[in-house]
This record gives structure tokens, sequence and C-alpha cells, in this order.
């Protein structure tokens, strides 16, 4: 990632995350976390909720170290006089010296590089590492999680919800590679700057830790064709609108909100595979509103007038509605009516 895009992810990006939706993440995991070395290397140690969390914890979480270090722009501007601030490094551990106190904190300046969690001198520490537990920009989450998968490295990382529907990410989720760690709906975080400004954002905690046993699903409707509306070229799949109306009786493919991946019970389902990304989408036909799903090799056009897509094997016009994770009942489970 060259400077000016670094610089712009810092100035967008940087919102705290809420001590206590970090603590109730990490203690989802406890058990893990035991002996280890958690790296949290997007954080400053002076401002970080995860490195104080993990500080204060760190007995308790049966830590054996905890490190951060940060990104700071190191590029010149034009006639500036001071020295840009150099990035931290941070350490807290438990002393092996009779004569020291029982822990111990190092602070030092990063001397190679920016402090960018994919520097040369963050890539040793990263190796060194057991865990790595911390909230990426989210304007670079795909390739911050593609560099933790390269590695190897366990995580408690946060996430966009909408990262679930890149197509790395969603086939590691069907495959149980990695899961959501999201319990009693708290998926909503309200982040905060340094000035005050809060956001709210709808996100999740991906991981590879563990897998969490979700609240099940209660489902009532029954199949009626007159209700559930199918896709173009693929009759057999059917659009539902709400959690709550997937029908029992139905062991076809289904597409259901995003929201699904908050519930799912590998139990009472499976995630499919998705044919091509525009399965992902669901259009509506501008004329009709019947809901309509891209087959393989259709050419469709954006109208920048409108804003809608064009598809010259149809004819018509289409507008993306809402996003949609396949899903299939797994053989006549029973749902608890």
């Amino acid at each position: 990632m060259n400077y000016l895009n670094k610089a712009k992810v810092v100035k967008d990006d940087e919102f705290y995350t809420p001590y206590e939706d970090i603590e109730k993440a990490v203690y989802r995991h406890r058990d893990k976390f035991k002996g280890s070395i958690v790296y949290c290397n997007c954080d400053d140690y002076r401002t970080s909720n995860f490195y104080k969390l993990f500080k204060k914890k760190f007995q308790e979480l049966g830590l054996d170290q905890v490190i951060a270090t940060h990104y700071v722009d190191q590029q010149h501007k034009l006639f500036q006089l001071e020295e840009p601030a150099k990035p931290k490094h941070a350490t807290f551990y438990e002393s092996d010296y009779v004569y020291e106190h029982k822990y111990q904190e190092k602070i030092n300046d990063i001397t190679e590089g920016d402090g960018s969690y994919d520097s040369k001198y963050c890539k040793r520490y990263l190796r060194a590492s057991d865990i790595v537990v911390t909230n990426p920009p989210f304007s670079i989450f795909t390739d911050y999680y593609r560099y933790l998968k390269k590695h190897k490295k366990k995580f408690l990382i946060l996430a966009p919800y909408t990262a679930v529907f890149n197509k790395e990410i969603y086939d590691d989720l069907r495959t149980k590679q990695v899961f959501l760690s999201v319990k009693d709906k708290d998926h909503h975080i309200t982040f905060q700057k340094e000035n005050g400004t809060k956001k709210e954002v709808f996100c999740t905690w991906l991981t590879n830790l563990s897998e969490l046993q979700n609240e099940k699903l209660v489902c009532t409707e029954r199949y009626k064709k007159e209700k559930y509306q199918t896709f173009y070229e693929k009759d057999y799949l059917i659009n539902v609108n709400r959690l709550c109306d997937i029908p029992t009786d139905y062991y076809e493919a289904m597409a259901v909100p995003i929201t699904y991946f908050l519930f799912h019970d590998s139990e009472q389902f499976e995630i499919l595979d998705q044919e091509n990304d525009n399965m992902k989408v669901v259009l509506t036909d501008c004329a009709t509103g019947l809901p309509y799903a891209r087959g393989k090799g259709l050419c469709v056009e954006s109208d920048k007038k409108s804003g809608n897509l064009f598809d010259k094997y149809t004819g018509k016009y289409y507008r993306v509605c809402f996003r949609r994770a396949i899903i299939k009942r797994r053989s006549k489970h029973n749902d608890k009516n």
C-alpha cells in the first residue's frame, strides 16, 4: 500500500473500539488465550482499548505477552519543520527476575518503516505471536484478512458486516475455516474518535479460534409456491425476505438476508457455494418488481442516468435491491414449532 493511501486510511478509520465490546468478544474465547502471546498490530498503546484490556486482564487470561504496534504516516509535508512522530512498539509481560516488578512494560520507537501491519519490522512480531486481536482499518480489511491467512495466524478481529460477502471470506465461513463471533445481537458497535465524534457501525467479529453455539432460528412457515418468488433461470432458488419466513419443509436452495450468519447452525442448514459473484445480489425487475438473479455469461451494463442495470440478454432494466446468502436446509431436519 502506498503512503498516500495509508494516510487516507488513518484519517478515515481512526475510530476507537469500546472497551466493553472488546471484553465481551475476548471472553467468549477465554480458554484459547492461556499462555498466549497476543499481538495487537493496528493499535497505539496510548489510546487502544485492546491493549488496555489485555494489560488489565493479563493475569486473569493467563497471557504470556501482549504486543502493540501501530502505523504513523512518515511522509514529510511541504515546508513541514517538525519531524513526523515515530510509531511506537509496546510490550507488556511478566518478569522472570526476582528483583524486578512482577509485570514489566517496554515502550520503544519503531526504528524501521512506518509501523504498518505488513511492514518488515512488524512481521517479526506477527510470526512470534500466537493470536492477533485488533480492529483493522475497514477500508483495507480484505487485504488484512488475507495477510493473516497467509501467515497462518489465529485471530479475533473486528470486521464490517459486509465483509461476509467477500467471496474468500464467504467460502471460509461456508467451509468452517472461520466463524462469526457475535452473541446477544451485539452486532451494532458505536465507535468514537478522540474529538468525541461517534459512529454506529453494523459489524461482526471474525475468528478462527473456535465456533460459538448460535441462537437457533425458530421457523414455523410452510412452503407455498405462491408466497415465495423464485429467481430468473433458477426456479428452484426461492427468495426469503425475513429469517422467520424460512419454510420448514423446503429442502432446495434459499436466498436469505445477510443477517442469517448471526444465527447459522450447521446442524440445521448448510451454506451453499455461490456459483458466481452476482448470486449474492438480488435484483428486481424495474417493471414488475419481481426478483431476478443473473445467470453466467449475461451482459449487464449500468445506466448512468437512472443508476439501474440493463441486461442485454433479457432487454430489461433492473435495480439492485439487497444482498443475500444462499442456504439449504439439511435433509429432513425438524424445527421446533
